[in-house]
């Protein structure tokens, strides 16, 4: 987070928090620390939910391209293998505004959906990277989201690397440059 006023050390001082917590040689002591964080992160996380409802209210809309036939077919072929999803229409809703978005700036992008058993649905983008978006139930309002997005950080590194995404905005802007 850095850069943003007035959390630019935030990030590093809870990390150094959470290992200084985890290092204590007292473990029962250790683990009250670790909850007090934890606590205290879930205030905050309350207090920019409650935030992000009013800033939503002024957020630009992303533009949306035309819902593409592997989209379509995906979406119908998860709502009747998994009947679950007939009655959890926001991430189906939030899964097909993310991809119609990334196809907005990725016009010749191609994807596959696949619903997984916690009641996300995986966009895997077909590129060399491994780029993939997970899609969880939003609890806000579009552009609002619930995602992680997922790419190599270099072509042949086994791992992928991992970031979240909370504005829709966050999801389609992240660099995704081919990797070296």
């Amino acid at each position: 987070m850095t850069g943003v006023f007035p959390f630019d050390d935030f990030e590093p001082g809870v990390r150094d928090a959470i290992a200084s917590a985890d290092a204590e040689f007292d473990r029962a002591l250790g683990a009250r620390k670790l909850a007090e964080i934890w606590c205290a992160l879930d205030r905050l996380s309350v207090l920019a939910e409650a935030r992000m409802r009013f800033a939503l209210y002024a957020t630009k809309d992303l533009p949306l391209a035309a819902c593409p036939t592997w989209l379509e077919e995906g979406l119908n072929s998860i709502v009747i293998t998994r009947p679950r999803f007939r009655t959890e229409t926001s991430v189906l809703n939030s899964t097909c505004r993310i991809a119609q978005a990334f196809l907005a700036t990725h016009p010749d992008a191609v994807g596959d959906l696949e619903p997984s058993d916690d009641d996300c649905i995986a966009i895997r983008w077909d590129d060399a990277d491994g780029l993939r978006f997970i899609v969880s139930r939003p609890t806000l309002r579009w552009p609002a989201v619930s995602a992680r997005a997922y790419r190599r950080s270099a072509r042949f590194a086994p791992a992928l690397e991992c970031r979240h995404a909370r504005l829709a905005h966050q999801l389609i802007e992240m660099p995704y440059e081919k990797a070296p």
